[in-house]
């Protein structure tokens, strides 16, 4: 486990980038639910800074990333870029011919702005292929949280 000088610098650096990402990329219609849930958990980390928990602040930063993926994941620009990621290079699919289709489903859903259908489409070319790359396209996409 680090040490808390360093959890405490990780952790005061990922509630300003997460209030700035909720302020840029969340859902307007859930920007308050988002800040009251951003405001607990900041409670919470305080109170264990205060406390010199270390326990405690990692499971803060945990929370905090969790929220920080659940705002960027609220807005449909997120689902349009992950499967732009997902489309821009050639990957080791499963089952190549399914992955044509949930690529063709996720261009037509793009075009139509429908983000329901293009969230639909990307999880399941994410489940298409293999473990090293969907981690890989999870990493790019916690790029764009920090």
């Amino acid at each position: 486990m680090k040490e808390l000088p360093q959890l405490k610098a990780e952790y005061e650096e990922k509630t300003k980038s997460l209030e700035e990402i909720i302020n840029d990329y969340g859902d307007q219609t859930e920007k308050n639910m988002y800040l009251d849930q951003l405001r607990v958990i900041s409670e919470e980390g305080d109170l264990a800074i205060e406390k010199g928990d270390k326990v405690m602040l990692s499971r803060s930063l945990e929370q905090l990333q969790e929220l920080s993926h659940k705002v960027i994941f609220s807005n449909p620009a997120s689902w349009a870029y992950m499967f732009n990621k997902i489309n821009e290079t050639s990957h080791a699919w499963t089952s190549p011919k399914e992955a044509e289709y949930y690529m063709n489903k996720g261009q037509r859903a793009l075009e139509l702005g429908d983000a329901e259908e293009l969230k639909r489409s990307v999880h399941n070319l994410m489940l298409l292929l293999p473990p090293s790359e969907q981690k890989m396209i999870q990493d790019n996409m916690s790029g764009i949280t920090k």
